[in-house]
């Protein structure tokens, strides 16, 4: 079959009826109509029916099989066009937003953090996304999903994505990283957090969210997802990079949590790894580990978070209610320091040593986490704790929250009534 020229697609009928250009992986409906696979897939996002006669279609774009006849028969004929299809819609599926460049200039946040960021009306497509130039380094684009609810790294959620937006979003997230952000948005600016105002009944977005990783996708066969996600690092949103494609928010945002911020770079580590220089400080981070540790351990012992009365809402009254999702329970890891003194003279071995114990970074982090996650349920709250850069701030805000509505009184009538050792 020898090609022809580009004018006689419509000629042959090889144009696509939504995209109105050569047919890509043609799909044929039960009615007859042929489609692209994507361009039909966004159409049922919105309508289980065809686009062209209303017929209800039960069928699934993404599983359904292509139309092989009519795929060889534009391959053949329009060989130039139908890859240069291919290479458009191999990136449109990756939707890999990290390859535009755009101006990313870190935001300065206001001194005052009692007042909110007014970023007016979000663009459609943002400035100079083609010809900018990229300054935040470390930077990467994110789709966001919004929803009145603040997670943290390590919380597993079920989601159940049905708007037409959010499948659009989903199927470009697992086509390439399987991620994409979590953002808490509210209905009045909240005091102490920067916003950014969006449109919707939620007219107010954190500036800081979470990144979630899809762990598992069942596609459901009206074009619905259900799927297991996981929360895996914070990030920051740059809000001037922030707009709206294909119906969905996406923005420029810093990652916190990797392997730019080791574990030195927070200042407590050395507190919490035992080996501080103010002795003062040292006991009482010690003395707050111990505390943090041993309600976690109990509350483990006693299912403190998994008793029927738990999650009946009946602890409302110490200021907990069951909350969305899950988190794995953190595991305490120490590490014994050896530490020798200073020597006056050359010796191939000390004359004394003595042993301090201190804890792993890493799993304080996760500790403050799973503490923040089950003790406090207030979406405003529950993000102010998500932002914070230091651990242990979070685990002494969260223990004197515990202490102030009882939790620690109530473990202990639960350990006595369940005769657990404490």
């Amino acid at each position: 079959m020898q090609p022809v020229v580009e004018a006689s697609v419509e000629s042959y009928g090889l144009d696509c009826p939504l995209c109105l250009r050569l047919l890509y992986e043609p799909l044929t409906t039960p009615c007859g109509h042929t489609f692209c696979r994507d361009c039909l897939a966004r159409s049922m996002d919105h309508a289980s029916y065809c686009p062209l006669c209303r017929t209800v279609l039960h069928m699934d774009p993404e599983k359904h099989p292509t139309t092989v006849a009519v795929e060889k028969v534009c391959e053949q004929l329009f060989p130039d066009s139908y890859r240069q299809r291919a290479c458009e819609e191999e990136r449109e599926r990756a939707h890999d937003l990290d390859s535009l460049e755009v101006v990313g200039q870190q935001s300065t946040l206001p001194a005052d953090q009692s007042s909110s960021r007014d970023a007016g009306t979000i663009s459609e497509t943002p400035p100079n996304i083609y010809n900018g130039v990229l300054r935040t380094p470390g930077a990467r684009w994110m789709p966001l999903f919004l929803m009145d609810e603040a997670l943290f790294p390590g919380q597993q959620i079920q989601m159940h994505i049905f708007e037409p937006r959010y499948r659009l979003m989903l199927r470009r997230a697992m086509a390439g990283s399987r991620q994409f952000g979590f953002v808490a948005v509210f209905r009045q600016a909240p005091s102490g957090l920067d916003s950014i105002r969006v449109e919707g009944g939620h007219r107010f977005m954190a500036t800081a969210g979470t990144v979630l990783e899809v762990t598992d996708c069942e596609r459901l066969g009206d074009g619905r997802s259900l799927i297991d996600t996981v929360g895996r690092s914070r990030f920051q949103i740059i809000p001037d990079t922030l707009h709206t494609m294909d119906g969905y928010l996406v923005a420029r945002v810093d990652l916190w949590d990797t392997e730019t911020e080791p574990e030195s770079a927070d200042p407590d580590a050395i507190y919490i790894q035992g080996t501080g220089p103010d002795a003062q400080r040292q006991a009482n981070i010690t003395s707050l580990l111990q505390e943090a540790w041993s309600f976690a351990e109990n509350a483990k012992r006693a299912g403190l978070f998994s008793h029927p009365m738990y999650a009946g809402g009946i602890f409302g009254s110490h200021g907990v209610s069951p909350v969305l999702g899950s988190m794995e329970a953190p595991r305490m890891e120490q590490q014994v320091r050896e530490t020798f003194p200073s020597r006056r003279r050359r010796r191939s071995t000390p004359t004394r040593h003595e042993t301090d114990r201190g804890y792993s970074v890493t799993s304080v982090v996760k500790l403050s986490f799973w503490l923040a996650h089950y003790t406090t349920t207030e979406t405003a709250e529950r993000q102010r704790l998500l932002e914070m850069r230091r651990a242990i701030q979070r685990i002494e805000t969260v223990m004197e929250r515990i202490q102030a509505r009882g939790l620690d009184t109530l473990l202990q009538r639960l350990i006595s009534a369940e005769r657990l050792p404490s």
